[in-house]
């Protein structure tokens, strides 16, 4: 009897574990599969602000910044 209880504890203690997992595995294959293309830039004091249409998620814009002397990735993962 207690085999069966040990076996319904390690069951049920690892199932929401595999579930977190293939959720983390969801959201990394969609950001992957989201690739944004730089549209414009502007330098604002030290930093320079780099703005990307991502045509995956319609009408979605990104921004990140950078360094003003650093070149703007043409493209970014989202």
């Amino acid at each position: 009897m207690r085999t069966v209880w040990v076996l319904a504890l390690v069951f049920l203690t690892s199932a929401p574990i595999a579930a977190q997992e293939s959720a983390a595995d969801a959201k990394r294959s969609i950001r992957l599969a989201s690739q944004c293309i730089k549209t414009s830039e502007e330098t604002s004091g030290m930093n320079k602000i780099c703005y990307y249409n991502c045509p995956i998620i319609q009408g979605s814009t990104a921004a990140i910044t950078v360094k003003a002397y650093e070149l703007c990735p043409l493209t970014i993962d989202r």
